[in-house]
């Protein structure tokens, strides 16, 4: 069993083709982050791997769709 901490994670970044990690996978990387209603992240863009997320609290909106908690998106490569 391998045992890592979230803490020691770059920008809550611990599944991904990067170091530190907790898994190596050039297919997709997943993150854990905590964003506050005041956050605006810029377009975000993935050329080769895939980007989950998971919303653990709060709302998101994406392309004028409103998710929410449970909600779980998969961005696709180019997408």
């Amino acid at each position: 069993m391998k045992r890592t901490n979230l803490k020691d994670m770059k920008r809550g970044y611990f599944v991904g083709d990067f170091e530190p990690c907790s898994y190596r996978s050039r297919d997709v990387e997943i993150s854990l982050k905590e964003a506050s209603k005041y956050t605006l992240d810029a377009a975000y863009y993935r050329k080769k791997d895939k980007t989950v997320i998971a919303i653990l609290r709060g709302k998101i909106e994406v392309d004028g769709i409103a998710y929410e908690k449970g909600d779980v998106l998969e961005f696709a490569p180019g997408e």
